[in-house]
């Protein structure tokens, strides 16, 4: 039997069509509103899929999202690395100066260094006057002393460098990896000019690196009297 007509009744063909087409669109509208809901509904679970993603990244990584920042970041880590490898390079290389400095001194009695100053006195680490009754050297070996002037300046340098060290690398190092406390854009436009004044110091370090120990002239000027004779 057809639902849309009625053999009993006689009805009318064109009701019949109207009631079908009716349905029809019904169902259609229906579909449609399901189809609808469907996209709403995928749409809303991106969202939200967005939403919990975004809640467990880090502070860095949001930030990371944004391309200026990204660049400005990235930047200033590899500026950061490369001052940190010239660091280290400079502290090895002044370390090494210090020993030798230290080797070609000389030692007194009680194991204190002794080196020669510009004038040739004979003077501890310190600067202090050396004692002559400590001391068993012979006038030759005075050209081989090592200058107090230049360890001097290599210990100076060795603070020099630690303080880049310890006042600029390693806090910078520690905020750039802060992943909960990254540095704001402001930081890192600040760490660029730390940086600068970092490699202005590396710079100057390396210009005045101490040289293998120089043949004092001014073994004259030494009072013979404090060296005991050949």
């Amino acid at each position: 039997m057809n639902v849309f007509t009625d053999d009993n009744n006689g009805a009318d063909i064109s009701r019949t069509e109207l009631a079908r087409k009716s349905i029809e669109e019904a169902g259609g509208a229906a579909m449609g509103a399901e189809a609808q809901f469907a996209s709403r509904s995928k749409s809303e679970r991106a969202r939200i899929s967005e939403q919990r993603q975004r809640e467990n990244m880090t502070a860095l990584q949001i930030l990371m999202l944004n391309s200026e920042y990204r660049e400005r970041y990235e930047a200033t880590a590899e500026r950061l690395n490369t001052i940190q490898e010239d660091l280290d390079d400079a502290l090895t290389e002044n370390a090494e100066a210090l020993e030798r400095l230290r080797e070609n001194a000389v030692r007194s009695a009680s194991g204190d260094l002794v080196f020669q100053t510009s004038t040739g006195d004979l003077v501890y680490a310190d600067g202090s006057e050396a004692d002559a009754s400590e001391i068993d050297i012979r006038e030759r070996e005075m050209e081989s002393v090592s200058s107090w002037e230049e360890y001097q300046s290599a210990r100076n340098r060795a603070a020099e460098l630690s303080n880049i060290q310890s006042d600029i690398l390693d806090p910078m190092h520690s905020q750039m990896n802060d992943q909960d406390a990254p540095p704001s854009m402001e930081d890192l436009e600040k760490f660029e000019s730390e940086l600068n004044s970092a490699h202005d110091v590396l710079s100057r370090a390396e210009a005045d690196s101490v040289p293998e120990p120089a043949i004092n002239s001014v073994v004259s000027s030494l009072s013979l009297s404090s060296i005991p004779s050949l």
